[in-house]
């Protein structure tokens, strides 16, 4: 498996979907997280990208992005973006960039973690 064939699957709510100028939004947002994900080197076969839409100050909605490399991740990485950071690429890829690295570091120490608890039971026998 290559970069190339990084797959970032992204699931937006109806809510999103019925919205087409938010549609366009999340859609961008996850372009630049494939971008991201591409760029970093990094191999994983499936990238969830859930989306949601929650009510910010001022009825000014806040994008919420949880991703995660596993499906059903108990403890995905969340962001909250409001949507004026949605509408500007530069402000959108800083997002991202940081969502990502999150997810790295929760998905190393998830797996440094698989690793003790496999050397303890090595051990132990």
């Amino acid at each position: 498996m290559s970069v190339q064939d990084v797959a970032v699957r992204a699931s937006f709510p109806n809510e999103i979907i019925s919205d087409a100028g938010w549609h366009r939004l999340a859609q961008r947002a996850t372009e630049l997280l494939t971008e991201e994900v591409r760029d970093s080197g990094v191999v994983i076969p499936a990238l969830h990208a859930d989306w949601s839409v929650q009510a910010g100050t001022a009825a000014t909605p806040v994008f919420e992005l949880r991703l995660s490399d596993i499906p059903n991740d108990p403890q995905p990485v969340l962001a909250r973006i409001p949507i004026d950071r949605m509408q500007h690429d530069d402000s959108l890829r800083q997002d991202t960039h940081r969502l990502w690295r999150q997810l790295l570091r929760h998905r190393s120490k998830r797996q440094a973690e698989s690793i003790g608890v496999f050397i303890k039971g090595q051990a132990g026998e």
